[in-house]
C-alpha cells in the first residue's frame, strides 16, 4: 500500500513540475512574441515615415530639376512650343511634390514638420518668382531675374539641408 501511495505522490509531483515547466515556457514564449510584435510594429511605423520623407525629397529634387530646365529655356529664349512643354513639366512636378508633402507631414514625426514646411515654403517662393518670370518672359531684365532666382535657390538649398539633417537625426532613432 505504501508503494502505491508513493507512486501516486511521485506521479502527482511529476505532473505538477511538468505542468509548471510547460506553463513557464509558454508564458515566456508569449511574452517574447508580444515584445517582438511591438518592435515589428514600431519599426514599420519608422519605415513608413522614412519612405514618406524620401518620396517627398525625390519629388522635390525632380521639381528643382524641372525648374532649372525652365530657367534654361527662359534664358535662351526657346521657341514657344519648347518653353510651353517645359513649363507643363515644371507644373506637373510641382503638383507631384505638393502631393507628397502632405504624406510626409502626416507621417511625422512632429518635430520634422517645421523643417519640411520651411523647405516647402522656400520652394514656393522660388516657384512664384519663376512663374512671374515665365509670365513676363518677353521682358529684358533677365539678368536681374536670374540673380534673384540664384539667391532664392541658395535659400532653398539651405532649408533642404536643414530638413535632411533633422530627418537623419529623428528618423534614425
Amino acid at each position: 500500500m505504501a508503494f502505491e501511495i508513493a507512486t501516486g505522490l511521485f506521479t502527482l509531483a511529476g505532473a505538477t513540475v511538468g505542468g509548471g515547466a510547460t506553463f513557464a515556457v509558454n508564458w515566456l514564449t508569449a511574452r517574447n512574441q508580444r515584445k517582438l510584435a511591438e518592435q515589428t510594429r514600431s519599426q514599420a511605423v519608422v519605415d513608413r515615415r522614412y519612405m514618406a520623407h524620401i518620396d517627398f525629397l525625390a519629388r522635390a529634387d525632380r521639381f528643382q530639376e524641372s525648374l532649372r530646365s525652365l530657367w534654361e529655356r527662359l534664358l535662351d529664349r526657346s521657341p514657344g512650343e519648347v518653353i510651353i512643354s517645359t513649363n507643363v513639366a515644371y507644373l506637373e512636378a510641382w503638383v507631384a511634390m505638393s502631393d507628397a508633402r502632405g504624406s510626409a507631414q502626416i507621417a511625422g514625426p512632429p518635430e520634422l514638420e517645421v523643417k519640411l514646411v520651411a523647405f516647402y515654403e522656400a520652394l514656393k517662393v522660388l516657384s512664384s518668382h519663376t512663374d512671374q518670370w515665365y509670365v513676363d518672359r518677353a521682358a529684358e531684365d533677365t539678368d536681374a531675374r536670374q540673380a534673384r532666382a540664384q539667391r532664392l535657390w541658395g535659400k532653398v538649398e539651405a532649408k533642404r539641408s536643414e530638413y535632411i539633417s533633422l530627418g537623419q537625426k529623428t528618423l534614425s532613432k
